[in-house]
Formats: C-alpha cells, structure tokens, sequence
C-alpha cells in the first residue's frame, strides 16, 4: 500500500474569508502557522477551502470502503469491481485504487474515529501514513497532522462504548483550557 498527498489549495487562500468573518482588512505576507493551528483546533469554517488530494495504491477493497463512509467534506474516487463479470464473488480484501479530495476538518474528524485502537488495522495503518506523509511536508502540514488524533486525545476521555482501555497512552492534545487559550479566549 502506498499513499500520496498532495494539498490543491495552499492556507494562504483563506485569509480573505478569514478577514471577513473577522471583520478585520486582510494582511499582506502569509498565513500565520500558529493562527493557522489555531483555525484548525477552533474548527474555524475558512479552513474548509484548503483541500487536499490523497492517493491510495493497493488499499483493500473493504478498508476503502470504511474510509468512504466519511462523507462530509470529501470526495471519495474508488476503484470499481464493476470489471468483473461476477463481481460479487471478488474477495474483500482484493487490492484497488483509492482518491479523495478532501478538506482539513474532514481529515481532522475522520482521524478521530480511524486512528482509535478500536478501529480496524489497516485502516489505522492508512490514517498514519497519511500523517506521516503531511508531518513530511511544510509547517502548514505539520500543524495539519498534529491535529490528526483519536477523539480520546481531543476529549480527554474515551467516548466508545467497550473502551480499548489504553487512554493512558494517549495524551489529551489539548485540554479544554488548553484550547481556550491557544485561540486566545483566556490569559495566560
């Protein structure tokens, strides 16, 4: 399995929408990568115009379907087994080809779900190689997939029915005060 990530749209798009919904004029230079963290965690609505493209080679054909039901924000390209005469007979875990196009806060909330240690393997495998692949790239990335965590580490708890019982290993990303006072709600 290979994964590749391309972003389409660069964070530098977002500071007129972003100067608008401030009601502040826009700045000249680029985006701030701490303000650009902070749109992230605040799930601020800008950030849905940067998007990106990840290209899966050889995924299973079952783990790109859980992927696929994460629909708000994405686009999902899979290939089809419509080739095949007898389709339904074709195993699950035959290999296909996997695109998306999806935004920031799509790829933020489908980690919350797909990198928990109740989700299935492989598609947690895809999950961190789509974060390892964005901690390679920019600061913009970086801040991107140090937003990509299970939903644990945003709450502080583990809201799953039967918990892994591994919370421990998570450290919250972010508390709430946390939080607050990276987007400027509370004095240090």
């Amino acid at each position: 399995m290979h994964v590749d990530v391309k972003r389409l749209i660069h964070p530098n798009e977002v500071k007129s929408s972003l100067a608008i919904t401030l009601g502040i004029p826009e700045k000249e230079g680029d985006l701030n990568v701490s303000l650009w963290q902070k749109l992230l965690v605040a799930e601020h609505s800008p950030t849905d115009q940067v998007l990106y493209k990840i290209t899966i080679t050889d995924i299973p054909y079952c783990t790109a379907m859980q992927l696929r039901t994460h629909s708000v924000g994405t686009r999902h390209f899979i290939q089809s087994q419509r080739k095949h005469k007898n389709r339904e007979s074709r195993p699950q875990g035959e290999l296909v080809n996997h695109e998306v196009i999806l935004n920031p806060r799509a790829l933020i909330n489908i980690s919350k779900v797909r990198l928990c240690n109740k989700a299935h393997r492989k598609v947690r495998t895809v999950l961190a190689m789509i974060k390892n692949a964005l901690f390679e790239s920019d600061e913009y990335d970086n801040k991107l997939a140090l937003c990509m965590t299970p939903k644990c580490s945003w709450l502080g708890w583990c809201p799953e029915v039967r918990p892994c019982g591994n919370i421990s290993v998570y450290r919250p990303l972010f508390t709430l005060p946390d939080m607050l006072k990276r987007i400027g709600k509370v004095e240090e």
